[in-house]
């Protein structure tokens, strides 16, 4: 975020997060087995919830324009989930 704040030409939206596009069932499997929870009780969404804005088949946000922008380049998905699970441990989430 300081790296794009510092250069003025930086402009509009900045997607941030993981390189490599998952769904969110794949996100929770590979949660649940670094949990240790069975794989069995991980349960694909077959329709989307009640309520929810609708989505294409095929949706992720890119991350080219940040990592053009700064020299911090974004984590893959594993090193995402590795951080997020040991700050929850750590109870600085």
């Amino acid at each position: 975020m300081l790296e794009l704040l510092h250069d003025k030409r930086n402009r509009g939206i900045f997607h941030t997060g993981a390189t490599e596009a998952r769904t969110r069932y794949q996100l929770a499997q590979a949660i649940a087995q670094r949990l240790g929870v069975p794989e069995g009780l991980v349960k694909a969404e077959l329709r989307p919830a009640a309520g929810r804005a609708p989505r294409g088949a095929h949706h992720l946000l890119s991350t080219d324009k940040i990592n053009k922008a700064c020299a911090t380049q974004s984590p893959s998905w594993e090193v995402v989930i590795e951080r997020s699970l040991n700050e929850v441990a750590e109870g600085s989430l």
